[in-house]
């Protein structure tokens, strides 16, 4: 009998044994999964198919896979069959040619789609490609065999010649210097994260060390950054409170203050948590008793991770889709419903007053604002939407001992709004600042307002890069 843990992938009556949670990541992940297994299925267009109750053979969409990964539907599966889309063409150059992969790319637009940036699958999945940049790593003092790797960004494909001690970094910056080189509209200090096979490298990686091999892709996306969340403590009474913020695979801490060493969670369904020991004060400060600092607040900063971590569904109940909110792919989370189209001159009167109805006292509202104020400035519009206090909790879980009476947290998203999108979006006339507190599902204002209660507040935001 085969193990609970273990689940059949199969293709063309060739059996393997795989981790079920494997299963359960993006389907990007998935597809990864099976062309290393099965290398015959590589650059073809494939479908995953299951069986279901009395249904056999369904192929699972691209669109659906999320929604089918996290559902009950996904327990009962034992096998998934991989089967290569009738009518796909094979790619017809050796691998390592530079001329083969830039033909395949011209030829088969399609399989750009496949990164894992999920917030623009829909955009790009039959987008030509904007441009195609041959760079060329390799100098005369390179050794070992030369490699022709696919550098994606943003609709840009970059063929970059490498070898094996070409260290990521390297490419990056080749990258950036082009970017900026073409456009003239990207700053020099634009941070970049390079992901491959779903995993994110680092600069001082190396071709070799990661055993990349000839023709395989990297996929280059803005950081996108949770900015500056930090939790406040208001007692009524001086106390001693534990606080630990533990965050999802999607993101990982850059910044912690007070500083305090991050752990490793109990759970898998979680990457990482920090945990401070404090002393409440009666005006609101505590003091740290790792460091003996006194400060105003806990402050805390992520940054997102590669988005096809898929990560196991929990136990029950499954949350549905509407409240889930994965921070690496943020720009699924806008709904026409519960986002608001702004012009940027707009944007601190309207904040400030949904802001207010959210609970925040004017401290509060003053630091929120003044904090992104620069960020907004950068954009004439933006598309501004607050996430649902149930899905951010899921994201990033916040415990405090001993438990409050009243829990508040705000976590802000926006992105630039070009000429073309504003017309999809309702404006402030149609979204009234009140509505947020329905949105995002804040505690009710008499008990926020009442001194007499173990408060806790947190706020914070993200831009997303799209």
């Amino acid at each position: 009998m085969v193990s609970s843990d273990l689940v059949f992938l199969s293709f063309h009556g060739n059996n393997k044994l795989v981790l079920r949670k494997s299963m359960r990541e993006s389907y990007d992940s998935v597809v990864r999964l099976a062309n290393r297994q099965f290398p015959e299925t590589r650059g073809k267009a494939v479908e995953i198919r299951v069986d279901l109750d009395e249904v056999s053979r369904v192929a699972v969409t691209q669109e659906a896979w999320c929604t089918f990964a996290e559902s009950r539907d996904a327990d009962g599966v034992e096998r998934y069959t991989v089967e290569v889309i009738p009518g796909d063409v094979e790619e017809s150059q050796a691998p390592g040619s530079s001329a083969g992969l830039l033909q395949d790319i011209e030829a088969t637009p399609k399989r750009l789609a496949k990164r894992p940036d999920q917030g623009k699958l829909h955009r790009l999945k039959f987008r030509m490609v904007r441009r195609i940049v041959t760079l060329d790593l390799v100098s005369s003092r390179s050794k070992g065999p030369i490699l022709n790797l696919k550098a994606l960004y943003d609709g840009d494909t970059f063929l970059v010649k490498v070898v094996g001690s070409t260290k990521i970094g390297a490419i990056l910056d080749a990258v950036l210097a082009q970017l900026n080189f073409v456009d003239g509209e990207l700053p020099l200090n634009v941070d970049f994260k390079a992901v491959y096979e779903d995993t994110r490298l680092n600069r001082a990686d190396t071709v070799a060390g990661r055993e990349m091999e000839d023709g395989d892709e990297i996929i280059l996306l803005r950081e996108q950054l949770g900015g500056k969340p930090v939790i406040y403590l208001r007692s009524p009474t001086e106390l001693d409170a534990t606080v630990e913020v533990s965050l999802v695979h999607d993101w990982s801490f850059s910044a912690l203050y007070p500083v305090v060493p991050t752990k490793s969670p109990k759970s898998s369904r979680l990457h990482q948590c920090a945990e401070w020991q404090v002393r409440t004060a009666l005006d609101g400060t505590m003091v740290d008793k790792r460091s003996g600092a006194e400060v105003s607040y806990l402050f805390w900063e992520a940054i997102t991770n590669s988005p096809s971590g898929q990560d196991s569904p929990p136990p029950s109940p499954i949350l549905a889709p509407q409240d889930v909110f994965r921070p690496a792919m943020a720009n699924n989370a806008f709904k026409h419903a519960t986002s608001v189209a702004l012009a940027v001159d707009d944007v601190p009167l309207y904040l400030d007053a949904a802001l207010f109805h959210l609970g925040l006292d004017t401290e509060a509202r003053t630091s929120f604002i003044t904090y992104w104020l620069p960020s907004f400035l950068h954009h004439e519009h933006i598309l501004l939407s607050f996430v649902p206090q149930s899905a951010y909790e899921a994201a990033a879980p916040l415990s405090v001992v001993p438990t409050p009476n009243v829990i508040t947290r705000i976590f802000m998203i926006f992105r630039a709004l070009d000429a073309d999108d504003r017309e999809l979006w309702e404006g402030k006339e149609q979204r009234e600042a009140v509505m947020w507190r329905a949105v995002v599902g804040v505690p009710e204002k008499k008990q926020q307002t009442d001194s007499a209660l173990f408060m806790v507040l947190e706020w914070g935001g993200m831009e997303v890069k799209h």
